[in-house]
């Protein structure tokens, strides 16, 4: 399945925030967490970067592993904030089913359950500052509930993001 969720780390607009209990498991190192719960409709199981710590100027390849127990349809939504060294950089909030149809993806909405098997590949802007990094990403369906919660985390040294 090749289904997009890390350059909407980069938008900037408005999004809708979870502010939930969550138990966070680390994945990746522990710089990747999933803060999601059993009963969220997609349960990220693994994921694996390359390089395995980004660096700034360089593409950096994340292939995410996990299951879809419950159907996407039409509303779902991802909602993006980004943090560096503590400053909030903005959020974003995207209809998880148009962003599909837009990029072409091979999987469209109503995305019925199944095993997700993902990559993605994208460039770090060589500006991109150093220092401490937090993305936090929420899922929602269209009856807003929760669908993922996911963070990254990441401190940065000489040339890493």
């Amino acid at each position: 399945m090749q289904f997009t969720f890390v350059p909407l780390f980069l938008a900037l607009t408005s999004a809708q925030q979870y502010s939930g209990p969550s138990t966070c498991r680390p994945i990746a190192s522990g710089m990747i967490l999933d803060c999601g719960s059993q009963s969220d409709a997609f349960q990220l199981k693994d994921v694996i970067l390359k390089p395995s710590v980004p660096v700034a100027g360089q593409p950096l390849d994340i292939h995410l592993i996990g299951n879809l127990k419950q159907e996407i349809a039409s509303g779902s939504t991802a909602s993006i904030s980004p943090t560096v060294n503590g400053a909030q950089l903005g959020d974003v909030n995207l209809d998880i089913c148009k962003l599909a149809k837009e990029r072409n993806l091979k999987v469209q909405c109503p995305v019925k359950p199944m095993k997700v098997d993902m990559d993605y590949s994208f460039k770090i802007p060589a500006y991109a500052p150093k220092g401490t990094y937090d993305i936090s990403a929420y899922g929602f369906n269209q009856e807003k509930v929760r669908i993922f919660n996911i963070t990254i985390k990441h401190s940065s040294q000489e040339k890493q993001v």
